[in-house]
């Protein structure tokens, strides 16, 4: 018999911050980052939280300027990054949520657009079954600065829900996702139970108009 999945979001709902700046200040810190790099990156963070940043746009640039990093570095500095920066971040409601569904069965997904180097340590701290999020091309070692198509974006994260919903036997209308951006409304569309977390302001329109459940974590 097929299992429910509860998907998750990362930013804004299982880490209580957008993780991105976090990033782009502890990687400047640590000399890994020019300053002209965290100029650009913490203006695109503005515009995603008014909702008029072109993501897929943006993605692709965050990805080329990634071109010649190593692989293994930089799931290093990711993990060191996410132990001093980001586990304190993580939202005690999502935690809650997240053994609600363990218990329940329900295969644990985490969904997000960051990259796989940012979002794995978060789902292995979590005890998570999946992680789904941008992944990006390593050629001997090494990015060559292109993102695996589709990115985990938009329809993109449906795409690689969908995937692994046939691979685990997950139905998706029996299935939650837990997000907070308006981005994200074709996997709020697809599964059985949208939940909205700490919604930006579209998103909250959209899911009173819909009758979709709204929670505030911290």
């Amino acid at each position: 018999m097929s299992r429910a999945g509860a998907f998750f979001d990362m930013d804004r709902t299982v880490v209580r911050t957008n993780t991105g700046p976090s990033y782009l200040a502890y990687a400047f810190r640590h000399g890994r980052m020019r300053k002209r790099h965290v100029a650009v990156g913490l203006w695109w963070a503005f515009l995603y939280k008014l909702t008029v940043l072109d993501t897929e746009r943006a993605m692709d640039k965050a990805i080329a300027a990634m071109a010649g990093t190593g692989d293994r570095d930089l799931q290093v500095f990711c993990r060191t990054w996410f132990e001093d920066e980001v586990k304190p971040e993580i939202s005690g409601y999502a935690r809650r949520a997240i053994e609600l569904h363990r218990r329940r069965g329900d295969v644990l997904v985490l969904l997000t657009a960051s990259s796989t180097y940012a979002a794995r340590p978060v789902a292995e701290h979590l005890g998570m079954d999946h992680v789904l999020a941008t992944r990006v091309e390593v050629m001997d070692g090494t990015l060559t600065g292109r993102a695996i198509d589709p990115p985990c974006i938009g329809e993109g994260k449906v795409f690689w829900a969908e995937q692994l919903a046939r691979e685990h036997d997950i139905d998706l209308d029996r299935s939650a996702f837990y997000t907070d951006s308006v981005h994200d409304m074709p996997m709020l569309l697809r599964v059985g139970f949208p939940v909205i977390v700490n919604p930006d302001f579209r998103l909250a329109r959209l899911a009173r108009a819909k009758g979709w459940r709204i929670e505030r974590w911290s």
